[in-house]
Formats: structure tokens, C-alpha cells, sequence
């Protein structure tokens, strides 16, 4: 008996560091870039690529011409390049709150595309961020997942620009499209944001931004060779999930609450003065 307790507490300890391991453990923000036809490229471990669980930062400039330059746009751009892609990257950085706190809980991606006048033909260009093991809302909890875009453009004819979504798990909020307005510098038209709601928010959830040229939008179009520079600046999109508050409905029956409860009391006493003739 003695030598099965031993065991069974051996077990319960074993089990107990495990789960203090899994949750001590930070989950860390993971990027790809993707040209279409092309198998993705991770930058996670890229030179000048800091990963953190609660903010992604790649370093380094982009060269003249917007061609490879230094750090970890030295292989991003050259990745770009050898595919044929008709774009190069300058900026690129992520962040959320991690694992949630405070609500709501938050991933944002934000970066800086150029459309090349000497580059390739390829339009389609998808940039994926991700990060799992978010825990607040807490599980169970019925929410709300929403996407936000925005982007300034320069130089950019109307019309061209990004799509974007977001993802719980494999829940998609709608596409979003932001488009430039005018040739001239813009921050393109007003996007609203698109939300999906989510029944019951699972454990250690995931979290993903997806942001695409050319491959259902217009994408950036191509200078002509020796033209001004055709830029989307400041692009973005943000994941957040936020719990749905209480009904309305709750709300006044809790705030009526008082009178009912008065009328209880009521007639408590008087049972009492009854039974004590």
C-alpha cells in the first residue's frame, strides 16, 4: 500500500511540474512571408529577426532601389526577388498583449511595401503572423473577434492596396480591404472593422493576421522604370478578442432586483408574526 502511495504522489508531482512547465513556458510570435507559387519563407530565424512573445522585430534597411539591404531584409527581399515578385519589404514588426491581459486581447502586424519598377511581375505577396497559447478571455467565455486595417499610400493610383483577416484558431473574421483614394499621398478610404463572434473562447487559443497584395485586391501598382516610387506605408492589421458583456436584459432584471426581494422579506416576517401567536 505504502509503495503505491509513493507512486500515485510520484505521479500527481510529476504531473504538477509538468503543467508549471507548460504554462511558464512563452509563446513567441512567428512570421511568414509568401510569394505566390512560391513556398514560404519563415523569418523567425533570420539574422536581425528579434521573436518575442510580446513584440517581433526585424532590423536592418532597405538597400537603393528598395533592393536587399541589410539585415534580415538582406534574405527577405532577396527571397522576394528571386521569385518574382513585384515588391520589396522596408519595415516589418509585430506585437500583442500576451496571453491577453488587458482585454481585449491583441496582435498587431505593421510593416512598409514598395512596388519595384525593375522587380519582377508576380502581384501576389502574403505576410502571415501568428502566436498561440493566448488564455484570457478565459476559456468559455462567449466574444468577439475582430480585424482592423489601415494604410497610408504614396503614389499609388486609386484603387490599389492590401486585404486583410484575422483568425481564432480556424474562426475567420471577413476580408477587409483598404484602398488608396488618390495618386497623391493618402491614407486610403475609412475601413471599418469586420468581427465574427465566437461561441465559447477555447483554451490556449491562437491568434493569426493574414495581409495579401494582388492576390484578391489590386496590390500596389508597378512604377513605370525611372518613375516616382510607389509606396504603401504605415500598413496594418490588428487581431483582437474582446468578451461580450452581459445582456441587457440581465442588466435590468438585476437592477429590479431590489423590490422583488423586498416582497420577500415581507412575507417572511409576517410568517414569522403568525407562528409566533
Amino acid at each position: 500500500m505504502l509503495k503505491h502511495r509513493r507512486l500515485l504522489l510520484s505521479l500527481a508531482l510529476s504531473a504538477l511540474v509538468g503543467l508549471m512547465g507548460r504554462e511558464g513556458r512563452a509563446e513567441t510570435i512567428s512570421m511568414t512571408v509568401s510569394v505566390t507559387g512560391a513556398a514560404p519563407l519563415v523569418i523567425d530565424a533570420l539574422a536581425g529577426v528579434t521573436p518575442g512573445a510580446t513584440s517581433y522585430n526585424v532590423s536592418g534597411t532597405a538597400g537603393p532601389g528598395n533592393y536587399p539591404g541589410t539585415g534580415a531584409f538582406t534574405a527577405i527581399n532577396s527571397y522576394l526577388a528571386a521569385n518574382g515578385s513585384a515588391y520589396q519589404l522596408t519595415a516589418l514588426a509585430g506585437g500583442s498583449n500576451f496571453p491577453g491581459s488587458p482585454l481585449p486581447a491583441s496582435l498587431s502586424l505593421t510593416g512598409d511595401i514598395h512596388a519595384v519598377a525593375t522587380g519582377g511581375s508576380n502581384l501576389g505577396l502574403t505576410i502571415t503572423e501568428t502566436e498561440s497559447g493566448f488564455t484570457n478571455p478565459p476559456p468559455g467565455t462567449p466574444s468577439t473577434l475582430t480585424s482592423s486595417t489601415v494604410g497610408n499610400f504614396n503614389n499609388q493610383p486609386p484603387g490599389g492596396g492590401h486585404e486583410s483577416f484575422s483568425m481564432l484558431n480556424a474562426t475567420k473574421t471577413p476580408n477587409s480591404a483598404h484602398l488608396s483614394t488618390s495618386a497623391g499621398p493618402n491614407p486610403g478610404g475609412l475601413t471599418p472593422p469586420v468581427s465574427v463572434a465566437i461561441a465559447s473562447v477555447p483554451t490556449l487559443y491562437t491568434l493569426t493576421n493574414v495581409i495579401s497584395w494582388g492576390v484578391t485586391s489590386p496590390g500596389l501598382t508597378k512604377p513605370a522604370a525611372g518613375g516616382a516610387d510607389v509606396t504603401e506605408t504605415s500598413f496594418g492589421v490588428v487581431a483582437s478578442v474582446a468578451a461580450i458583456p452581459e445582456p441587457a436584459s440581465l442588466v435590468v432584471f438585476l437592477t429590479g432586483m431590489p423590490l422583488p426581494l423586498a416582497v420577500v422579506f415581507g412575507l417572511m416576517r409576517r410568517r414569522r408574526g403568525v407562528a409566533a401567536r
